[in-house]
């Protein structure tokens, strides 16, 4: 399912925000990220010993590739080297890596996203389907989205505890939730 725009420009990207992003997150042998779009956020995550990408677009999944393996970032290209990295659009096959290890950090295409321009709707991922497929893992899950959707997501139900974190969409600062659901023992 390619995406449509100039995927450097992309709504979502994490480039500001990776850093505050990976804090948050526990120890973790096994890291996957199904939604990676331009990968700042794995570029910023050293807390793993094994890495799983994936973009709904193979266009970026190669530019990522193209970019990070230059003679200017030889750092980031063993990394990507080291990484499985994929693309296609069955974003829950990533969920069988599935282990009290590993840590999900999904950032969809918001659904409905009062936000959203013509580019961004053409991949959305509709949230009950993400919750849906979430609930009964055993690792841990992060999940970046829309304010907007905060009752859906921060609730006893889901399971999740959320903050709000400060982002930027097209050099305008932004909000979005990020919600953290942690393994029971």
């Amino acid at each position: 399912m390619p995406t449509k725009g100039n995927p450097k420009n992309w709504r979502a990207g994490k480039r500001l925000s990776a850093k505050q992003i990976v804090k948050t997150f526990p120890k973790h042998k096994k890291y996957v990220e199904p939604f990676a779009g331009r990968a700042y956020v794995f570029f910023k995550n050293d807390k793993y010993e094994k890495a799983i990408l994936n973009d709904l677009d193979c266009k970026v999944i190669r530019e990522i590739k193209k970019q990070k393996c230059s003679i200017k970032n030889p750092a980031q290209c063993n990394k990507l080297k080291e990484a499985t990295v994929e693309c296609g659009n069955d974003w829950k096959k990533y969920l069988k890596h599935d282990s009290k290890d590993t840590l999900f950090y999904l950032d969809p295409p918001y659904e409905n996203n009062k936000t959203s321009d013509k580019y961004y709707k053409f991949n959305e991922v509709p949230l009950k389907e993400v919750l849906d497929n979430v609930k009964n893992l055993k690792g841990t899950v992060v999940l970046s989205y829309s304010p907007d959707r905060r009752k859906e997501i921060c609730n006893k139900k889901t399971g999740f505890k959320c903050r709000t974190i400060k982002t930027w969409s097209f050099a305008n600062p932004s909000e979005e939730i990020l919600a953290i659901k942690k393994p029971r023992f």
